[in-house]
């Protein structure tokens, strides 16, 4: 509880979990900017998941279908 899934996730073999992303806290637009940049480097296309990294259950999750949901 309250730990960063995205640390945890990073210590398995990456053949067992979703590629991810983490977006460190900042100001909306670099955030935003950071994200557009590495779904196109990554060749990620949508929907998308997206969950704060330290949270239970899925609270605060959603599902995005393009770049205006996200």
């Amino acid at each position: 509880m309250g730990e960063s899934k995205f640390h945890i996730l990073k210590q398995l073999p990456s053949g067992w979990i979703a590629p991810s992303l983490l977006i460190e806290p900042g100001p909306a637009r670099e955030r935003s900017e950071h994200f557009r940049s590495e779904l196109a480097k990554n060749g990620w296309t949508y929907p998308v998941i997206l969950k704060p990294d330290a949270s239970q259950r899925g609270a605060g999750l959603k599902l995005a279908h393009s770049f205006e949901e996200a």
